[in-house]
């Protein structure tokens, strides 16, 4: 009986084997670390834009505008406007010239979802029928409501002005 000896080759297709398993566990996690930053950025800046609508705005959200829209009010007395938000419910306070005996609320809508009580109602002033008076403008989540003036008095717009609203100038 003879003895003999072989040089044996290493066998290639196990480290192969392991080469691409230890791959692919390391894409697994990165795509999992990469997932996990993501959701935790989102959450961060989410956090940080409700932190600072809540030092802005109050909670329940409220926005303040002053303007002269007639009716009797003069830049020494200004019409006062307070945009509410009181749980997904939009209402803005109206004092023609400042006085608070005269206040009106105009009723808006009410804000659904989960953020619905967080929404911010902003409020602004534009001459949207050409008539020379300002307009009340209450944007929420990108919505646009617009409130006619007439002569002081603010009411929703009908369909008559809307359509008057979207004819192209000149026509």
């Amino acid at each position: 009986m003879a003895v003999t000896s072989r040089t044996t080759k290493p066998a290639r297709t196990m480290l192969r084997v392991e080469n691409r398993l230890a791959w692919i566990l390391q894409v697994g996690l990165y795509v999992v670390a990469l997932v996990t930053l993501t959701l935790a950025l989102s959450r961060g800046v989410e956090w940080s834009r409700r932190t600072l609508d809540d030092l802005r705005y109050g909670m329940p959200r409220t926005v303040h505008l002053t303007g002269v829209v007639g009716g009797g009010d003069a830049t020494a007395s200004p019409t006062r406007f307070i945009g509410l938000n009181l749980d997904g419910q939009v209402s803005v306070l109206v004092a023609p010239a400042g006085d608070s005996g005269r206040m009106a609320v105009l009723p808006g809508p009410y804000v659904i979802g989960n953020d619905g009580p967080a929404a911010v109602p902003l409020l602004s002033l534009a001459d949207l029928t050409g008539d020379g008076a300002s307009d009340l403008l209450l944007t929420i989540r990108g919505e646009m409501i617009v409130y006619v003036n007439h002569d002081g008095t603010f009411a929703l717009l009908t369909p008559e002005e809307r359509t008057q609203l979207e004819l192209p100038p000149g026509e």
